[in-house]
């Protein structure tokens, strides 16, 4: 299984003000890809993206917002489906 390894510390409460907070995201060891967090957008730059907008995944905090409820629902309707196969009660 892949080892992911996520790295920040921050000491108190740290409101992202002017310039947004780049955590670089690394598995087994190698560059995954790079996480930028702004007021305004949560963004995503592969591994190996040229230098630009049209290379990065951009939402809004809404739009990433529903993206994560719905893998969330996802999930659990797979773990539900799941239960249902071997015969174990769903509550």
């Amino acid at each position: 299984m892949a080892t992911h390894r996520l790295g920040l510390t921050l000491g108190k409460a740290t409101e992202v003000q002017n310039a947004d907070l780049t955590i670089s995201v690394k598995r087994n060891g190698g560059l995954l890809g790079t996480l930028s967090v702004s007021k305004g957008t949560i963004d995503w730059r592969r591994k190996h993206a040229k230098t630009g907008k049209s290379s990065e995944a951009n939402l809004r905090w809404d739009e990433f917002a529903t993206l994560m409820e719905a893998a969330a629902d996802k999930r659990l309707k797979a773990a539900l489906l799941r239960l249902a196969r071997v015969g174990l009660p769903a509550e």
